[in-house]
């Protein structure tokens, strides 16, 4: 189209994440770290109860962005170590949020979990989208409660 659309000069084009949830994270960390779908211009991803499975191509290849896993440890749908194999293949500058119990979904629609999973995912998008190096120090503090823990990597 020769006319503007309705996000330009609002979104930068240069500061793109993703983020999705179970099936959702499974695409969203395709689209940012499977060589069958990367898309260049994500620059950072939150993968919430995700898995690296279902895809042809190599995941977690050299350069991909900077990656948030957040898992919790009872979750009844994917397992927690989906999360954790994920972490360890992934490059630097990667974190694994840790949620003690919690399921699937609840952690992140309910009180008390939800606001900290928020605030963790905004600093992380703030200090890898926008380049803020605060975000770094609420990251730690959202993620580090007592029943959360991070790894960062």
């Amino acid at each position: 189209s020769a006319r503007p659309g309705f996000f330009f000069n609002v979104v930068n084009p240069n500061a793109v994440g993703d983020s999705g949830q179970s099936d959702g994270g499974v695409t969203a960390a395709a689209a940012a770290y499977n060589t069958c779908c990367i898309d260049p211009r994500i620059k950072a991803s939150a993968i919430l109860t995700g898995g690296s499975f279902g895809l042809d191509g190599q995941w977690f290849p050299p350069g991909t962005p900077p990656v948030m896993f957040v898992h919790a440890t009872a979750d009844e749908v994917n397992p927690y170590s989906a999360s954790t194999s994920m972490f360890t293949q992934a490059q630097s500058p990667k974190y694994l949020m840790t949620i003690e119990g919690g399921d699937h979904l609840q952690v992140y629609v309910d009180q008390p979990w939800e606001p900290h999973v928020a605030a963790a995912m905004i600093a992380f998008f703030d200090l890898y989208l926008k380049g803020d190096p605060a975000a770094a120090q609420r990251l730690d503090s959202a993620a580090n409660q007592p029943g959360y823990s991070l790894q960062m990597g």
